[in-house]
């Protein structure tokens, strides 16, 4: 029997090397595309690529900026929002519609499509995406569900939450497990963050890896909340992991809510259809995560 052959774009993202690891590992075949090399606008090259008939396609790559992060022109930033979260996506469904119909692709949305609310939100919670990054994926999820409607395109989409591993740069996470050793090393005393109140439905990167390999086994294509249903707050991730480097919290830590480029919204997953549909649950609980970041 051959091996599945497995195309993974943003392979070199936080997800995209997980997956990397998990399919190696079960003998999938893969092609790794990451920003260099390979043209997501170009319809010739995706269509070159999906003429070799893979089996499954992952789209994990996007355009997104933290919050804390200096963002570009309004038009440069919408431009690259759709051409990545949108457009290059749009090329890989057209093209397995066109050239290799039984090819399955999942595409990574976002919980920011949504209203922060009290709550828990899932795949029929109403959306209000703000963001040009929120925008552009909602579109996206919207053209699976059209590709699988009108033309039987198997497209699955993950509405991911907030997830973590130790490859993840850039974040509000990282900026706290980063500062901590370093305030345990004494090469530096304050870890200043935005409002230690800030309510965050956090998992593990490896269980939602797990699960968009789940979804991706299924007969038939939908969409599903990726989420653990918990939620936490910064001042609890920061107890945990200052606590598992034995470092006073009280002595080291600022909130200042100034450094906040929008005020926080909570946004809690509701994954009770993934968890019916795939039997899915997270199996890292969230003080496993945050210990398990300090040890990575």
């Amino acid at each position: 029997m051959s091996k599945p052959v497995t195309v993974i774009i943003g392979a070199n993202g936080q997800d995209g090397r997980i997956l990397t690891e998990v399919l190696k590992k079960k003998r999938h075949d893969l092609i790794l595309l990451g920003r260099e090399g390979f043209d997501i606008l170009k319809r010739s090259e995706v269509e070159s690529l999906i003429l070799q008939k893979p089996d499954f396609v992952y789209y994990l790559a996007a355009y997104h900026h933290p919050k804390d992060a200096s963002l570009p022109d309004p038009y440069t930033l919408i431009k690259n929002s759709n051409e990545v979260n949108f457009i290059g996506y749009l090329n890989f469904l057209e093209a397995i519609r066109k050239i290799s119909p039984s090819t399955k692709i999942f595409y990574a949305s976002s919980c920011h499509i949504y209203d922060g609310c009290s709550e828990k939100l899932n795949e029929l919670s109403p959306v209000n995406p703000k963001t040009p990054y929120a925008i552009s994926k909602y579109a996206a999820q919207e053209m699976a569900r059209y590709y699988r409607e009108q033309h039987g395109t198997f497209a699955s989409v993950g509405i991911l939450f907030n997830h973590e591993s130790k490859f993840r740069k850039a974040f509000l996470s990282h900026k706290i497990i980063s500062t901590a050793k370093l305030i345990k090393k004494e090469l530096s005393t304050v870890l200043e963050v935005g409002d230690l109140n800030a309510i965050v439905d956090w998992g593990s990167a490896y269980d939602y890896v797990e699960a968009m390999v789940t979804i991706m086994n299924l007969d038939t294509s939908d969409t599903f909340v990726i989420a653990t249903g918990e939620g936490n707050s910064v001042k609890d991730f920061i107890n945990i992991a200052f606590n598992k480097l034995d470092i006073d919290f009280s002595k080291h830590v600022q909130e200042n809510l100034d450094i906040l480029a929008t005020p926080h919204q909570v946004r809690i997953g509701d994954p009770s259809k993934l968890f019916i549909k795939c039997g899915w649950k997270p199996k890292i609980g969230f003080k496993q995560l945050v210990e398990s970041l300090i040890d990575e």
